[in-house]
Parts: C-alpha cells; structure tokens; sequence
C-alpha cells in the first residue's frame, strides 16, 4: 500500500453498515405482507443488517391482481404520456449527478432526447 492509499473501511474494521434502517423501512413500507420478516445479516460479521418482509403465496396472488390492474390503466395511455415518468426520472438523475459525471450524462441526454424526437418525428401518440 502506498502512503497515498488509504485503506479501505472494511479492511480497517471500522465499516459501518450502509444498510441505513429507515431506509429498509421506507423501502419496504408498502410491501404487504402477512408473514413474519426475516432478518437478513452481514456475511462476515453475522450482525443483523435488516429486517425484511416475507410474502405468502396469498400476498403474491394479491400482488399479481393488483399489478395486472394497473397494466389496464398503463396500457389506455399514450405513449407520451407513459414517457413522461421516464422523462421526469432522467431529469431528476441528470440534476443529481456529480459535476465529472454530468458531461457523460448530458451526452446521454443527447441521444435520450434524439430518441424522443424521433419518435415525435413518427409521430406516435
């Protein structure tokens, strides 16, 4: 290791869990479930690092009723309207980006937005 190198965290033993509760929570908060959760662990420490929810062949099936549900709905939009959430998420990403990492992605944007043109250009709806 040269003296610029620093040593990484879990090497040191001072890793902490990037594994932020709340996080799991909000992640999983609308997961419904009726099953007990697990409790998954670290692989090397064996301490807990969340609690996740587990689905019964009950909650999938009722999962599945509502998702083909909203497939329904999906399907009556427009395809411009259906880019619309997509166009919003690469606008939020783009303006989150690290500085080095925004010339990369504003080419992205580029051809994303070529794309889009095109596809007015064809006139689709």
């Amino acid at each position: 290791m040269t003296s610029s190198t620093q040593p990484r965290p879990h090497a040191t033993g001072a890793a902490r869990s990037r594994l932020d509760p709340a996080l799991v929570e909000r992640l999983t908060a609308g997961v419904g479930t009726s099953a007990e959760p697990v409790t998954t662990r670290a692989p090397f420490t064996g301490r807990p690092l969340a609690h996740i929810p587990q689905s019964t062949s009950a909650d999938v099936e009722r999962a599945f009723t509502a998702a083909r549900a909203a497939q329904r709905e999906w399907a009556e939009l427009s395809p411009r309207q259906r880019a619309r959430p997509f166009t919003r998420f690469h606008d939020v990403l783009l303006a989150r980006q690290a500085p080095g990492v925004l010339r990369t992605r504003r080419r992205q944007a580029a051809v994303f937005t070529a794309s889009l043109r095109a596809l007015k250009a064809l006139r689709i709806r």
